[in-house]
C-alpha cells in the first residue's frame, strides 16, 4: 500500500518506520528536514512539501495541529499527490483529535 505521512515527531517517526518495516511504500514530509532525511535513508520517499505527499492512505501527526485540528486535508495541502478517494487520517499528538474522511 502507499501511505502518505506528515508530521515525523517521537510518534509519527515511529509510526512511519514500522509501515516501512512492514513493506508498505511510505511518502514522508516534515518541517524540520532531519527526520524526513533520516527515513528517506531507510527507504521513504521524502516530499519536499505536504502537497507532495501521496499515498492510498495520508496520516498527519501534528503536535500543534498546524493545519489539522478537523481542517481537512486541502488546508494542510494534501491531496495533490493523494489523488480523488485517498483516506485522510488526522490526528494532533495527545489523541484528542482522530478523524478519518476521503479526500474530495
Amino acid at each position: 500500500m502507499d501511505i502518505g505521512f506528515i508530521g515525523l515527531g517521537s510518534m509519527g517517526r515511529g509510526m512511519a518506520r514500522n509501515l516501512l518495516k512492514a513493506g508498505h511504500r511510505v511518502s514522508v514530509f516534515n518541517r524540520s528536514k532531519g527526520p524526513a532525511a533520516d527515513l528517506a535513508r531507510e527507504g521513504a520517499l521524502k516530499a519536499q512539501t505536504p502537497a507532495a505527499v501521496g499515498g492510498d492512505v495520508v496520516v498527519t501527526m501534528l503536535s500543534d495541529g498546524g493545519g489539522s485540528h478537523g481542517a481537512g486535508p486541502r488546508r494542510v495541502g494534501v491531496g495533490h499527490a493523494a489523488g480523488r478517494g485517498a483516506s485522510f487520517h488526522e490526528h494532533d499528538f495527545g489523541g484528542a483529535l482522530a478523524k478519518a474522511r476521503r479526500v474530495p
